[in-house]
């Protein structure tokens, strides 16, 4: 760790406040530029390199952003938020195992953050571990407060892969009432159609995420799917 006088540790802080407001604004070429700028007076801030593998993340640079969150925790071994994120990456690049042990060290020092919990489940549901995925939904529903768009989509996606999909639209539409525009509220409900075989209105979903965020990868695949489903519907 670089021993900072005082005006290069505001010059640093300073690069990395840019940084954030570019990251917040998703700026985020500009972004990594102050990041970068912060990292030549400071090669070791952990806080840096995380916010660094933050913006790698977002711009889907995996294998980058993983090394970015290594070295933050080589640098300062109890800043857990890189573990959090070192998590997520692994998790982003089908790492299973990996990502498992990241939350669980995550959560053995953090043990209330449900998003942790939730992505966590859902790692163990992918691993065929069902047991373990539902008492961590159950946690994570133990713990929300259902009082945001946010953690109403979070407990609808718990329900969604738990198969209790009746509560999952449940949570989706109240999320919706909350903030008709909350894209992933949004998308999930129009997954969720779609899955049911409400085909128009897993469309209309889709096409509202689409009217909003028109570069989301994800909404375009399942629209494809839907339209796909509606013409082999009605040709039949």
């Amino acid at each position: 760790m670089i021993k900072l006088n005082k005006t290069y540790l505001i010059k640093l802080q300073a690069l990395n406040i840019k940084g954030i407001e570019c990251l917040n604004k998703n700026a985020f070429d500009e972004a990594m530029s102050f990041f970068e700028k912060a990292l030549e007076i400071d090669p070791y801030s952990a806080v840096v390199l995380n916010n660094q593998g933050i913006v790698l993340t977002q711009l889907k640079r995996y294998s980058d952003a993983q090394q970015a969150y290594e070295k933050a925790i080589s640098a300062k071994p109890d800043y857990m938020k890189s573990y959090k994120n070192l998590g997520l990456v692994h998790y982003l690049q089908l790492h299973h195992a990996d990502a498992i042990n990241a939350y669980k060290y995550y959560l053995s020092i953090e043990p209330n953050d449900a998003e942790a919990l939730q992505n966590l489940g859902l790692l163990y549901m992918a691993e065929g571990r069902e047991e373990e995925a539902i008492v961590n939904f159950e946690q994570v529903e133990a713990l929300l407060a259902l009082d945001s768009v946010e953690n109403m989509t979070q407990l609808g996606v718990g329900y969604f892969y738990r198969g209790k999909l009746d509560r999952a639209m449940a949570c989706f539409d109240q999320a919706l009432e909350m903030d008709e525009n909350f894209i992933s509220a949004r998308y999930q409900r129009g997954v969720l159609n779609l899955t049911q075989g409400q085909v128009q209105n897993a469309i209309k979903d889709l096409q509202d995420v689409l009217s909003i965020a028109p570069e989301y990868p994800q909404a375009k695949e399942n629209l494809e799917v839907a339209y796909s489903t509606a013409r082999h519907m009605k040709s039949h």
